[in-house]
């Protein structure tokens, strides 16, 4: 019974090993990309420093106070003429277009350079663009993460390679007894007179 457990649970190790080989290396792709936009990202934004302390334009219009570009930005987004759950480009700051989409009562800003930076709209949206900018345009503890993230589905993904490769170690012990309860059946049933 223990032999048949631990060959349960070795074989049920073998599909779960399965399922990582099959979903995985999408995975993994999937967070290389990531990490590359990640990183053109950060080149955009920095190859793009503000001129002043700050400037974005909006709707063609530049903007160099912060004060000044959120007003207008709030009065943008309270515009009352967007359609919702479509995305609206509006201006560019630092080298990436700005663009919203309101989704019910919700606003979310975006961010498009290589890849997506998307985050709330609230009461002051000139300091969450340079913070999302600032956190972009450094984004080294974000791209450790993603590369710890990376080698652990890379190690899963070759484990579970080694482990389908390999046999249950008590195999041939497990063979044995099976074959031993075999005989044994097929001796009852012989006299049992059953065939």
């Amino acid at each position: 019974s223990k032999l048949s457990t631990a060959r349960s649970v070795f074989m049920g190790s073998i599909y779960n090993a399965q399922d990582i080989i099959a979903s995985y290396p999408g995975y993994i792709q999937n967070l290389k990309s990531n990490i590359e936009g990640v990183q053109k990202n950060a080149e955009i934004i920095n190859a793009h420093p503000f001129s002043n302390d700050f400037d974005i334009v909006l709707r063609g219009k530049s903007y160099t106070d912060r004060k000044a570009a959120n007003e207008a930005l709030t009065k943008i987004l309270a515009d009352g003429r967007y359609s919702v759950n479509k995305t609206y480009e509006i201006g560019s700051v630092r080298g990436m277009k700005l663009s919203f989409m309101q989704e019910g009562q919700r606003i979310t800003l975006y961010l498009d350079g290589a890849k997506r930076i998307e985050f709330e709209a609230g009461a002051d949206n000139a300091a969450r663009i340079v913070n999302a900018l600032n956190k972009a345009g450094n984004p080294k503890a974000q791209l450790d993460s993603m590369h710890n993230h990376l080698a652990q589905l890379e190690k899963a993904l070759s484990d579970a390679k080694n482990l389908t490769g390999s046999t249950f170690p008590q195999q041939t012990e497990y063979d044995e007894v099976l074959s031993r309860l075999n005989e044994v059946n097929r001796l009852m049933n012989e006299a049992a007179g059953v065939k």
